[in-house]
This record gives structure tokens, sequence and C-alpha cells, in this order.
């Protein structure tokens, strides 16, 4: 036992004493020290708690290769100098100690023979010492991929192992990815799946059993299974979401355990989970794309609330031993609104018939149906998926878009239509019934007279301002027969002829009164302004320039009113 700063120490005069002591290199345990000055011997126990030890990394090296060693419960005297020896070869390094008793240093592989382990011993100034094996050589371990999502496969290739026992691979000291016997080789190849982790940088550990020595890689996980349902908020009872999947393992047809639960309970519902009609499975591309009818098939009724869907991969064939891949996202039933109404409550035989249709969710697939007075079916429309028009917090069905199946308009009554009660509803795509009513429809108003009320009244405002016309030009005709006295005659037969005039356009607006005999009135009127005009013609002779324009304006007025008075004729007629 080394005794600190000297080999020997002296008593006092009255035979005690105070000495520190290095505890050798003792396996722990009770021990038993003895001091003794040559007459009298003394002895007291003690416990070692522990051993000299020292580390390495790695733990395996070719020569010239640098490697890091540490160790403690050694001298614990600042600067007390470790000596080293690797596979019985000195090495040139030296390392000194802390006062705690522990070091790290670096040491350089000397040149030994390859694929076998040889001892790193350490032993300090005081004799204290440990032992730890490092194996000469290089164990290799290399990844088809350092960068992949949740899901991938990975390709694994180790060489330099021993090739005794078995192989083990674990990821960040938790869960074991591979395990395998290695047969009497020093090279494996294997491949594993990443399971559910974080996305971030993750350690692989491969351990081979023959050498006693592992390997630490770094993976980085790029993406993690996931799920998304639409609609995202959740959805009512008895509807229809869709589930999409991604990275899961690449493989065609891997079967899924799907599980649904609340605060209280739980549900396999993994054969209510459906693609096409069957069992949802993964793909090629670990893409999972399926749809659930809310609560049909395993569970009854669902209440409304938050819960949470699981899936999670059932074991591949190619890997068997692996841990699960899975994904959760949370899901919330809904109550469900709708608001569905005819917008009036009576229509006309030609009327359109609309509806206002409105809920929280789309009823894809919805039918309307209209049916007459004698119960038969008269219309009906199909609200498809794309009829549904999300407008606010609702989905709407606009007005265009309420066709029926067999038409591309709404439906309008047609004049064959039966009056009476009819009746409307409509189901969802499950037939339950969502809303129904009924309508009536009368025959369609008769406005004959107002139309006849408003031609006559048209007529009898153009003919009177026809009159006025007729009746300014006939005041000035008489003022020009003021002017000219040698022509005094032939003026007043020219006012004869406009006060004919007058007298005819008065018994066209006389005519408008019966609209029954209009058109022969009218036809009258015509006649008389006709012979009128001809008058006017045979009195006009030997008239001045001025005159003559006088009776020319009149006979344009005269011939607008016959023109005016056919064209009502022929409307009334027509």
């Amino acid at each position: 036992m080394a005794i600190e700063d000297d080999d020997t120490f002296d008593t006092s005069s009255t035979g005690t004493f105070s000495q520190k002591v290095i505890m050798p290199s003792l396996a722990v345990g009770d021990k038993t020290i003895s001091v003794t000055d040559g007459v009298k011997t003394a002895t007291a126990d003690f416990e070692v708690l522990g051993v000299s030890e020292i580390e390495v990394d790695p733990e395996y090296a070719a020569p010239g290769a640098t490697i890091s060693v540490s160790g403690y419960n050694f001298t614990q005297i600042a600067g007390s100098t470790l000596s080293f020896t690797i596979g019985g070869s000195s090495v040139s390094d030296s390392i000194t100690v802390d006062a705690d008793g522990t070091f790290v240093g670096d040491l350089t592989m000397p040149a030994l023979a390859l694929g076998a382990e040889k001892p790193i011993v350490a032993v300090d100034e005081n004799g204290l010492n440990a032992t730890v094996n490092i194996l000469s050589g290089v164990l290799t371990v290399l990844l088809s991929d350092y960068e992949a999502p949740v899901g991938a496969e990975i390709s694994l290739t180790a060489s330099g192992l021993k090739g005794t026992l078995n192989y083990n691979v674990t990821v960040d000291d938790d869960e074991q990815l591979l395990y395998g016997a290695v047969g009497g080789v020093t090279a494996i190849s294997d491949t594993f799946v990443i399971p559910s982790l974080t996305a971030g940088v993750h350690t692989l550990t491969f351990e081979d059993e023959g050498w006693d020595i592992s390997v630490d890689i770094d993976i980085t996980v790029s993406d993690v299974a996931a799920l998304t349902i639409s609609p995202s908020a959740g959805a009512p009872d008895n509807y229809n979401v869709t589930i999409y999947g991604v990275n899961f393992v690449e493989e065609d047809g891997l079967g899924l355990t799907w599980t649904l639960s609340n605060s209280t309970d739980s549900w396999d519902i993994s054969a209510d989970i459906l693609t096409t009609g069957a069992v949802a499975t993964t793909d090629g591309d670990g893409v999972i794309d399926a749809y659930w009818n809310v609560s049909a098939g395993s569970v009854d009724v669902l209440e409304i609330g938050a819960y949470l869907l699981n899936v999670t991969m059932d074991a591949s064939a190619n890997h068997a031993d692996a841990p699960a891949v899975w994904a959760e996202i949370a899901f919330n039933v809904l109550a469900e609104e709708w608001d569905i109404s005819i917008k009036k409550d009576s229509y006309a035989v030609g009327d359109t018939i609309t509806y206002n249709i409105r809920a929280t969710f789309p009823k894809a697939d919805a039918e309307l149906t209209i049916t007459d007075p004698d119960s038969y079916t008269y219309w009906f429309a199909t609200l498809g998926a794309g009829d549904w028009v999300e407008v606010g917090d609702w989905e709407t069905v606009p007005v265009g878009y309420q066709v029926g199946d067999n038409s591309a308009a709404p439906f309008t009554l047609s004049e064959d239509a039966p009056l009476g009660t009819w009746t409307w509803a409509i189901e969802d795509a499950s037939g339950d019934e969502l809303e129904a009513g009924s309508f009536e429809v009368v025959e369609a108003a008769d406005n004959s007279a107002a139309v006849e009320a408003a031609v006559e009244a048209a007529i009898e405002a153009s003919v009177l301002d026809l009159v006025a016309d007729i009746e300014a030009l006939a005041d000035e005709i008489v003022d020009y027969s003021s002017s000219f006295d040698s022509v005094a005659d032939d003026i007043a037969a020219v006012a004869d002829v406009a006060a004919d005039a007058v007298a005819a356009a008065n018994a066209a607006a006389d005519a408008v009164t019966s609209v029954a005999s209009v058109a022969g009135d009218a036809a009258d009127a015509a006649a008389d302004a006709a012979e009128a005009a001809n008058a006017a013609k045979d009195a006009a002779s030997g008239l001045t320039t001025l005159v003559y324009g006088a009776i020319g304006a009149a006979l344009v007025a005269a011939l607008a009113a016959i023109v005016s008075l056919m064209q009502i004729s022929r409307r009334i007629a027509g």
C-alpha cells in the first residue's frame, strides 16, 4: 500500500500517528488494513467501494487510429502520471490524473494483428491499474439512407463481426429494430423499417455480441406517419368522412388496426374503415386512402364529443419483428343542423318551384321529390356532392343547382299540372327524411281585361294628341284666310276641309270607347280623312306657295291619323 509523500512514517512520543495512504487496486468488498512498528501491530476494517476502471471509445480501431480512453478510481493526486500498454506493446502517449482520480486522454493504436481483441492496461505511479479490451480491426456499419420518413425500409450492412453469437440493432437505446444470428460469418446484411419516431435525429446502435462491442449511427427521421380527416373540424353521426394516411410501410396490402376512443371507452373499428368497399390497407407507397361512415357498423351511436382515432400497421411478413408504425388524430362528433323550406305556399300553373336548402354539412346524394295531388311522383332531383356550395358556415344548394335528374332547369309547373295540394320531401342518401311539406297549385290569373284597358288608354292618348295637332293647323289656315282677301272663298273652303278632318279625328276618338267596334270605326275615319284630303287638293288650286305648305301639313297630319288608326286596328284584331 502506498503512503502519501513517503514509504514510512513516524509515531509520536505517545505512540500515536495520523497518516494518509493510497488505497491500492483491490476488488470491491470488506478489507483489513494492518500497521506495525516492528513490535506492535494494529488492524482496522474498511470497505472498498469501487475499483479502478478504464473505458475506450471506440471499442475497435485499426493500427494508427486515435482512440479515447478515460478512467476513474486512480490516485487522487493531481498530476500523477499514467502509463499504457496495448496488446503488450508500450504506448508512448502519457496521461496525467486529476485530483479526483479521474482522467481523459487520447492514445494511438499500435501496429497489431487485425481481427483480435487486445488488452489496454493503464498503471499509475502508485500501482493502481485497470484493463479494458479493444478490437484490433474495423467494425463497419452502413445504411442505405441516413435520412428518411417513418415507414421507410432501410438496408443495413455490417462487416468486421467476430462471427459468433448474434447482432442486435436498437434505436435510442429503446426499441429493437433487428436481432439475428451471425451464423459464423463476419459480415451481415439486413433491412428494417423506421418505426413511429418523432421527426429529428435519432441514434441507431449496432451491437456485435461476439466481440461485445457496439457502433452508434445517427439517422434523421424526416417526416412522421400522419393521418388527416375531411372534414377536419369533425362530422355528425352517420356521416361519411375521408381518411388519408402517409408514411406507413411501403408495402401493398398491409393490414391496419383502427381504434376509436374517448375518455371512457374504446372501440375496434377496423372493419368499418373501407377503401372502395373493402377493408382499408396500405398501398405500395405507404399511403392509406379510406373512408368511414361515422358510427356505422361496430358502434351503434356515437355521442357528440371529442374522440381519438388511432391506426396501427399490422406486422409485415417482411418485417415480422418490426416495431409498430402508427398514427393518430383527434376527431369530433358534431351536432348537425339543416334548414330546408319551399319558397312559397302557393304556385300557379307555369310558375317555377324552388327551395331554400342549407345544412352544416353537405348532404351528398340527398333526393328531392315532388308529388301531385293524386300521389304520383311528378318530379325528382338528386343533389350530388357537387351541388352543395359552401357559403359562410353553411353548405347550400343554389337555385341553379336544383335541377331534375332528367332536365337542366328547376321544376316548372306545366299547363296540364293538376290543381290542388301537392307535397314534397327531401331524404338523405340513407333514406332518412330531412324535411317535407306541401304547397297549392292554382290556375294562372286571367289578366286579359287589364291588357285591353291598357291598349284602350294608349289608343285614346294617341288620338287626342292627333286631334290637338289638327285643331292647331285649322287655326293657322283661318289666319291665312284673313291675309288673302282675293282668295277668301278658297281659304274658306280649306277651313271647311280642316274642320272636316277635325270631325273625322273626333269620330276616331269616339270609336275607341268600344274595343269590339274600334276596327270598323277606324276604317270609317280613314275614309273620311281621305275624302277631306281630296277636297283640300281641289280647293287649293291657285293658292300661293305659303298656302300650299299649310295644306300639305294638313294632309300629312290626316295621313298620320289614318296610319295610326290602322295599326291600332291590327293590334286589337290580333
